[in-house]
């Protein structure tokens, strides 16, 4: 379960920090956005198993969760892959 509770905090903290001009962006934000986008909970192998349809899917996601038109596919690439790489360093 802690492992669990570290993606979810780190995926959250990812989220946030990709959307500086965002300020109210959260944690909960992120988890939302993701379970819109494919109605699971994150795992790191659906996060390693995301393509450009997936990113698209997620950003839409995120830029409803956020009311944010400006959400990329781009940032969340890069949050999933800064996720990534921390849960592997953890």
């Amino acid at each position: 379960m802690a492992n669990d509770l570290d993606l979810l905090v780190t995926w959250g903290r990812e989220f946030c920090a990709i959307l500086p001009d965002n300020d109210e962006a959260t944690g909960q934000d992120a988890y939302e956005a993701f379970y819109e986008a494919f109605g699971r909970e994150p795992e790191v192998s659906v996060f390693r198993a995301m393509g450009d349809t997936e990113f698209a899917d997620l950003a839409a996601a995120a830029r409803e969760v956020l009311e944010d038109p400006a959400v990329t596919a781009d940032q969340m690439r890069q949050a999933v892959r800064r996720t990534i790489a921390l849960s592997e360093a953890a």
